[in-house]
């Protein structure tokens, strides 16, 4: 039970950071842009 649970939790993790670095990326898409116009 132990390996399984471990399993579950590992699979929500990476589906986790997956999620989490798309946003990251995204996130720098919008932003990037910005921060070179504005000359900061």
């Amino acid at each position: 039970m132990k390996f399984k649970t471990a399993f579950i939790v590992s699979e929500a993790i990476k589906d986790a950071l997956e999620q989490i670095g798309n946003l990251g990326i995204s996130f720098e898409r919008v932003t990037g842009p910005r921060k070179k116009k504005g000359g900061h």
